[in-house]
């Protein structure tokens, strides 16, 4: 009941951009290694990123947000409330 009530009121879940990228890659079909090959990366840094352990250098974000199929904005729509 509290969750409802909460949504109610204009609350959203936060969610990280680990957890978007996630997402956005499972919604694109792709695999940690598969999105990893693709940005030059190795799929422990994909993992990372994921778990918010560590970020994609802001270089690469242009290229991961192509592949991922979303605006640039949305990763920096991420960290705010």
């Amino acid at each position: 009941m509290q969750a409802s009530k909460e949504r109610g009121r204009g609350e959203m879940k936060k969610q990280t951009l680990g957890m978007m990228i996630a997402s956005l890659r499972k919604e694109n079909g792709m695999t940690q290694l598969e999105l990893a090959e693709k940005m030059g990366v190795t799929d422990k840094a994909v993992s990372k990123w994921e778990r918010d352990l560590s970020c994609p250098d802001i270089n690469s974000i242009p290229h991961l947000t192509e592949l991922l199929g979303v605006s640039r904005d949305i990763t920096f729509a991420a960290g705010k409330e």
